[in-house]
């Protein structure tokens, strides 16, 4: 690989599939190494950036409120490449929204290369598929879909928490979309540093398939950044998230509780309910709140805001 050309990777895959830690993987692995982190999050709040390493020290660039393959954040996207190219960058990695669409990932790429004026080659788009719930949520949302129908190649994630024969019926799904791209399963502990940085030349673009237009039935999913106004009981919390993650897709963010010197992460993927501290060596982002990603949305957003001071006794704001 030319060292003057940073290789430009982009790492995809549903919400709650595992993008943040397979990531990590690789970037634990380029300690010192001047290697870019950009972390696109659908919400209006940034949450993966405070989770994610930073080897270089450049602190990592993050893009809220849409996706990268959509003209609203793409721009920005942009922008941030370029000044993380003049900063004489060895690697960029992206990780996407978990509701990316990326039918437009070649043109976009093919843009980036050209403003980096050859100081960047994009080699293609890594796609984490979730073990446990991958054969269900890709009949439910078609962004799943289609973020297998453009990646290159595939990790599968949680591999150790499933069975054989949901393994098998997943990577004969993924074969057969992508015969010859790698896949690698993730049992737990980090996968390969090549498993998610190559030297392989991007080999060209996925023609366009029409059957990934759209969102599907549920429509474009709806997020809800929720700022509580102060810190909040741990079991009232559980309470709250309780009550309404089986609604979610996603409900991600840090929230100060009663009785803790430093805010608690919120991470539930559907009805799978986790709140933990914070990494050792992780910084807070400076506004605490939830976004939560809605299967159906509240018919006002003023409901969710009811329904987190009913469980929780504490007020909150959504920030617009």
């Amino acid at each position: 690989m030319d060292k003057s050309i940073a290789p430009l990777i982009l790492i995809t895959g549903f919400l709650g599939s595992g993008k943040t830690t397979v990531l990590n993987d690789a970037l634990a692995r380029m300690k010192g190494r001047r290697v870019a982190v950009v972390v696109n999050e659908w919400g209006k709040l940034g949450v993966d950036g405070s989770l994610l390493e930073d080897p270089a020290g450049f602190g990592v660039s993050e893009l809220a409120g849409g996706q990268i393959f959509c003209s609203c954040v793409a721009p920005a996207f942009l922008k941030a490449l370029e000044r993380l190219v003049a900063l004489d960058v060895e690697a960029i990695f992206v990780e996407t929204s978990g509701l990316a669409k990326p039918a437009t990932v070649a043109r976009l790429a093919a843009e980036a290369e050209k403003r980096s004026g050859g100081r960047l080659a994009y080699r293609g788009l890594v796609c984490v598929v979730d073990a446990l719930r991958f054969l269900v949520l890709r009949q439910a949302a078609l962004a799943v879909n289609e973020q297998v129908a453009y990646a290159d190649r595939f990790i599968v994630s949680k591999v150790d928490l499933a069975d054989q024969a949901t393994l098998d019926s997943i990577c004969s799904v993924l074969k057969e979309i992508h015969p010859d791209a790698p896949i690698t399963l993730r049992r737990g502990q980090p996968i390969p540093l090549e498993a998610v940085l190559w030297d392989q030349p991007y080999w060209g673009q996925t023609p366009f398939d029409p059957r990934w237009n759209g969102w599907g039935n549920g429509g474009r999913p709806k997020s809800v950044a929720l700022v509580p106004e102060g810190p909040v009981g741990r079991p009232l919390l559980d309470d709250f998230l309780r009550s309404v993650s089986g609604e979610t897709w996603r409900i991600k963010g840090f929230v100060s509780v009663t009785g803790e010197g430093f805010p608690l992460f919120v991470d539930c993927v559907e009805d799978s309910v986790a709140v933990s501290a914070l990494p050792p060596g992780k910084a807070v982002p400076d506004t605490l709140g939830l976004t939560l990603i809605w299967k159906t949305p509240p018919e006002k957003v003023e409901a969710v805001v009811q329904s987190w001071t009913a469980s929780t006794g504490m007020g909150a704001h959504v920030l617009i």
